[in-house]
């Protein structure tokens, strides 16, 4: 004790000013006797009980004189590198693999379990596709998902989250960058040679305390009574390997959980790091396994479902071109066509939606209603004596109707061509788009504007040509009759087409509901 702490204080003002002072000797005299409170002191303390501890452990894996990492943990972290470093080609992406998580969920199911999850295979779902309409698989999908759901519960999905926690453990060992550390202790070590003799050096150990931070998080979750071998089965169907020495595992999780016990690598990290409160990190994991699992399977099941009908929606809208059209590919509008849009979905901004209906459309006006059904209705208006006018009135105005449809079709393809000036003002729009908001706020609504009229012109066609379809329809019915009631001179009429008025009518109201149903299956949405 310094005799220059014990002396008597300089006498001091008079009054309060002397009372600090005196307090401040009384402190100091205190805390010479009580220790005081240095936290300083406390943690040099600490560090010196945790150097002990170590110097006495039964592992010898570091010095805390010199704050050395010794070959022995080197040898430590080698022997696991030994038994787990052949696993990680093998387990290489596998936790972002579908078919191992496919696997380690359905390990968990009996094979009753199993069969009924077969019934929401593609396979399964597109021999059902074959019998039954898109809705009605729809719903009886969505009825099988439920039941099969409850096939979860919630002791069976602890059981499977328990695995897949258990997945990642393992595979988080297996990752750990031990060539990384070991090469700290002999820089000459080898990857993945397993039979290479180490030459391993005492290193300061401010080289390795971050590796063995991150290790300690990685073996703190280990639980050693784990249904191991369950895991290990499913790795195994995965890879049609074993992914690892079973017994060597067995004793890597006994090394592991003897040195995690011991509390040897904490202590070494707070040594070393001179900070005696360092505690582990482990971070949180939860993942909703079976969760995921269900709504990825009604998600598929419900994407194959649509798909299957675009599929068969496809199918027919090609079976019913070829009916009207025969193998003839319809040459569509110039410029309201598929290659023009495509300049405006390139860059999100919508594109045209009937590209094909309206193709179809100008194909049937100018090669068929144009020629063949014009034919029958000169006949029929201008040669035929009609006894109901109210009747030839509804053909002659779906006839000119449709005349018309004709006129503003092409017109408005020709608003749309780079020469007009809507052409030229969206070509201006379009080049300006990428840089400049407005001008593609605006070039949407001409996109809009342009499937509107599409649309319109489409929906116009197919109200006249239904119109037209029955007034043939009920001409047919007249013609059939022995007692004719519509028409009275069907033998001028006849005498005027050679006689084929019955076969030209029959063939054009064919044409007529083909094409119709063509235009409603091509004008859908998801056609």
């Amino acid at each position: 004790m310094e005799t220059e702490n014990l002396r008597a204080p300089k006498r001091a003002p008079r009054g309060e000013a002397s009372r600090p002072a005196q307090e401040g000797f009384l402190q100091r005299v205190i805390s010479l006797f009580a220790g005081g409170n240095d936290p300083e002191r406390d943690r040099r303390r600490l560090l010196k009980d945790i150097g002990r501890q170590l110097k006495g452990g039964s592992y010898r894996f570091y010095r805390p004189k010199t704050e050395e990492a010794l070959p022995a943990l080197a040898k430590f972290f080698q022997e696991i590198y030994s038994a787990l470093g052949p696993s990680s080609v093998l387990v290489e992406n596998a936790e972002s693999s579908g078919a191992l998580k496919l696997i380690l969920i359905e390990s968990a199911l009996t094979p009753e379990q199993r069969a009924s999850r077969d019934y929401f295979s593609e396979k399964q779902i597109r021999e059902r596709a074959e019998r039954m309409e898109s809705g009605d698989l729809e719903a009886d999908l969505k009825d099988k998902l439920v039941s099969f759901s409850s096939i979860f519960d919630s002791a069976k999905a602890k059981k499977i989250e328990a695995l897949h926690g258990l997945l990642s453990v393992f595979l988080d060992l297996v990752r750990f960058d031990y060539f990384f550390l070991l090469r700290k202790f002999d820089a000459g070590y080898p990857e993945l040679d397993f039979r290479y003799v180490p030459r391993f050096a005492p290193v300061n150990s401010s080289l390795v305390t971050d590796d063995l931070k991150e290790f300690l998080s990685l073996i703190y979750p280990i639980e050693p009574a784990a249904d191991w071998d369950a895991l290990f089965n499913v790795l195994a169907e995965y890879r049609n390997a074993e992914i690892v020495s079973r017994p060597d595992w067995q004793k890597v999780l006994r090394t592991i959980v003897e040195v995690r016990k011991s509390r040897v690598l904490e202590l070494i990290v707070r040594h070393s790091d001179h900070d005696p409160f360092f505690k582990v990190s482990v971070a949180s994991r939860s993942e909703a396994v079976v969760d995921d699992y269900l709504a990825k399977l009604r998600s598929q099941a419900e994407i194959l479902v649509r798909m299957i009908a675009r599929e068969k929606q496809t199918r027919k809208i090609d079976v019913l071109a070829k009916t009207v059209f025969g193998n003839a590919a319809p040459n569509g509008p110039k410029n309201y066509s598929a290659a023009v849009s495509t300049l405006f979905t390139q860059r999100m901004l919508g594109g045209y939606t009937y590209v094909a209906p309206l193709a179809y459309l100008k194909a049937f006006l100018l090669n068929f209603f144009k020629k063949d059904i014009r034919e029958i209705v000169d006949l029929l208006l201008v040669k035929g004596r009609w006894l109901t006018p109210a009747r030839s009135q509804q053909l002659s105005e779906s006839y000119h109707n449709l005349l018309q449809v004709s006129d503003d079709l092409l017109t408005f393809d020709e608003s749309l061509s780079p020469d007009s000036d809507r052409g030229v003002k969206i070509r201006n729009m379009l080049r300006r788009s990428e840089r400049d908001k407005a001008a593609a706020r605006q070039l949407r609504e001409e996109v809009k504007t342009s499937n509107e009229t599409a649309l319109a012109l489409i929906q116009r066609s197919g109200q006249s040509l239904v119109v037209m379809a029955k007034n043939f329809k009920i001409v047919l019915d007249d013609y059939a009759k022995s007692s004719r009631e519509l028409i009275t001179n069907w033998k001028e009429i006849e005498a005027a087409s050679d006689g084929k008025i019955q076969a030209q009518l029959v063939a054009a109201y064919k044409k007529i509901y083909y094409f119709i149903q063509l235009q409603q299956a091509s004008a859908r949405p998801d056609s």
